[in-house]
């Protein structure tokens, strides 16, 4: 029992051998591929930060504001215009009389 299981071990080996031959196809010197990181050959690289587009407009938005209110003075309404009640009553005179 344990030859033939030796000996199906060779044949799956030799299988084995003769299908790497044949990839070969008789070229002895061949190398295996270079892999996708050495094909690109871009060394070190920073890592980058992960950007929502959302997130990543308003926070442009904000910056652009903030540019802004260092170049132009925000309008805030007219402070000569603005109504503060009738100015000839004045409310210390008393025009009345008392009735007892």
């Amino acid at each position: 029992k344990k030859e033939r299981e030796a000996e199906k071990k060779r044949e799956r080996k030799r299988q084995k051998l003769e299908e790497a031959d044949e990839e070969d196809d008789g070229d002895e010197t061949a190398r295996r591929a270079a892999g996708k990181k050495i094909v690109q050959n871009r060394g070190l690289v920073p890592s980058r930060k992960k950007l929502i587009p959302r997130v990543h407009t308003k926070k442009r938005h904000q910056k652009q504001l903030h540019r802004r209110k260092s170049q132009v003075k925000d309008y805030q309404g007219s402070q000569y215009n603005t109504y503060s009640g009738e100015k000839r009553i004045a409310d210390h005179v008393l025009r009345g009389t008392k009735l007892d």
